[in-house]
């Protein structure tokens, strides 16, 4: 049986907050990213892997990869934060821009993305200071 005290002896809480934020990251690629109509009126819907998604799933991968690996430098896991927050907050902005006027929402996928990304940059900030 595995046991939570295990896994905090060998991560610290910032480690927890990047792996779990990391993960979602990566998983908020597939969702739908934005939602609309069409001009017949059949729905459209946008998922990550459809443009910036790529990118935020390869920054989550490489977030999970450095931070399994204890000796990598944990500085660049918080750019990888800001990058996948910043993608996050441009297409988050861009999507309601475009499904403002028009029937349409955008997707949840997005959301997480967000909220992911930001996840990734407060585990490595308390990663970094914990260090220090």
């Amino acid at each position: 049986m595995f046991h939570l005290g295990l896994f905090k002896k060998l991560y610290s809480v910032g480690r927890i907050i990047t792996l779990v934020s990391s993960f979602a990251l990566m998983i908020s690629a597939f969702i739908p990213w934005g939602v609309s109509l069409n001009m017949l009126g059949e729905k459209v819907i946008v998922n990550g892997m459809e443009g910036d998604g790529i990118l935020t799933f390869v920054f989550g991968a490489l977030a999970v990869i450095l931070t399994i690996i204890s000796k990598a430098p944990y500085w660049l896991v918080l750019i990888l934060g800001l990058l996948a927050a910043g993608i996050g907050a441009i297409d988050f902005y861009s999507m309601y821009l475009v499904t403002n006027g028009i029937i349409g929402y955008v997707g949840y996928g997005l959301h997480v993305t967000l909220i992911a990304g930001i996840g990734i940059i407060v585990g490595s900030l308390i990663e970094i200071c914990s260090k220090k």
